[in-house]
């Protein structure tokens, strides 16, 4: 009630400067009717009194400037006016004329509105904690006939937010089929969405909306992201980063798992080893959701991890590298062993045979019998021929017969 009698009063205060100024001009009118003529000296003082008057009327002497300010910071609206006298000066917001101030009071009831001036001639309007609804624009307004007015518009910008029930979760897709992530923003302008890889890598493979020049970029704009025929390439973390260019923009962490069964692969299915030596098997598997891994030996059922046998499995994202690590061999170790992966959706198994070779202490046994047997061959063949040269006395006999000895001892 008080806003709407105080409007009232600053119209009716309006209206009457108006009848005032058409009473002046009826009775210059009819001061000019009845006389009929007017001297050259009585024109002149009248246009110097009218220069006069138009020299002190109240003038604009900046442009008023639009402003822009982001959602919550203080806004401030700047009025440059001259020469005001007894004129006054009013702040209204246009798109629903709610008068704001006149002169140096705050009439509206928004205890968010501030007014400052400075020697009557910078009238600033303040709005603290700006709102969105308090963008539009805004009127500076002198009381002349007819009035004068500037308008200025206030922008006030929102950083962008992302919508938490219209964007994507963790996502998770069998492998070949499509996946689609969704990130959903708003704010002041309009946000632009943009997805990256957290781990930095190119955004490869798949049909990325239709937009095969981007199937291998680093980065895709949309708040929807399609990956036709997903494979486990495609697992990992996604980020939508949502900006307008109004600090501070945001990002949303999307995980993107995508199912598929154990598949192995093995090194060397062939490994050597001696006795008393210690041996690696290894076999590499991927397979998502997580596998169960273990390993069984011939037809003893499963390998149990204790005493010379250890067993450990290495993580890499949906890649495993599974280690059965035998110390000590003995002859009871060596057979065929299984590396064996199962989990939800199917299992597979690598084979891997450990057979026997000689160590060095084997080695340098046989080695010493062979030479021991070479030694009693040699020892036979010289004394039969020594009985050979004794009973034929043959001289020439004699010496192949040392030679041949001497050459069987040097071997």
């Amino acid at each position: 009630m008080k806003l709407r009698l105080t409007q009232v009063c600053s119209l009716s205060w309006t209206f009457l400067l108006d009848i005032l100024h058409i009473f002046i001009l009826i009775l210059v009118s009819t001061s000019t009717i009845s006389s009929w003529s007017v001297s050259d000296d009585e024109t002149a003082a009248s246009e110097q009194v009218e220069n006069s008057l138009a020299k002190n009327l109240p003038e604009f002497f900046d442009t008023i400037q639009n402003v822009t300010i982001a959602l919550g910071r203080e806004a401030k609206i700047i009025c440059s006016v001259r020469n005001l006298g007894q004129h006054k000066v009013a702040w209204m917001r246009v798109e629903d004329q709610t008068i704001l101030t006149i002169h140096e009071q705050v009439i509206t009831r928004n205890d968010r509105i501030g007014l400052t001036n400075s020697e009557h001639r910078i009238w600033t309007l303040i709005i603290n904690d700006a709102q969105e609804e308090d963008r539009g624009a805004y009127m500076c307004q002198v009381n002349t006939v007819p009035m004068m007015y500037q308008i200025a518009y206030l922008d006030v910008v929102v950083p962008p937010v992302i919508i938490p029930s219209e964007t994507s979760t963790d996502v998770m897709s069998r492998e070949n089929n499509n996946a689609t992530l969704v990130c959903r923003a708003k704010g002041y302008p309009e946000p632009k969405v943009t997805w990256r890889r957290e781990d930095g890598k190119p955004i490869q493979h798949g049909n990325w909306q239709d937009k095969k020049d981007q199937s291998m970029a680093e980065e895709f704009e949309g708040e929807v992201l399609t990956i036709n025929r997903v494979s486990r390439l495609h697992m990992g973390a996604y980020l939508c980063i949502a900006s307008n260019g109004v600090q501070p923009s945001v990002s949303h962490r999307i995980i993107l798992n995508v199912l598929f069964p154990p598949m192995i692969w093995v090194p060397n299915q062939l490994i050597a080893a001696s006795t008393a030596s210690q041996v690696q098997l290894i076999c590499n598997t991927e397979a998502s959701p997580r596998s169960i891994s273990y390993w069984t030996k011939d037809d003893q059922g499963t390998v149990a991890e204790k005493d010379r046998f250890s067993m450990k499995v290495f993580e890499r994202g949906y890649k495993f590298e599974m280690i059965l690590r035998i110390s000590d061999v003995q002859e009871k170790d060596f057979g065929t062993y299984r590396c064996i992966s199962r989990n939800s959706l199917g299992s597979t198994e690598g084979t891997i045979q450990l057979y026997k070779i000689l160590g060095p202490v084997e080695k340098s046994g046989s080695l010493q019998e062979l030479a021991n047997a070479r030694s009693s061959s040699s020892k036979n063949i010289f004394l039969t021929l020594i009985s050979l040269k004794i009973g034929t006395f043959n001289v020439r006999i004699e010496i192949l017969a040392l030679i041949f000895c001497h050459f069987l001892l040097i071997q």
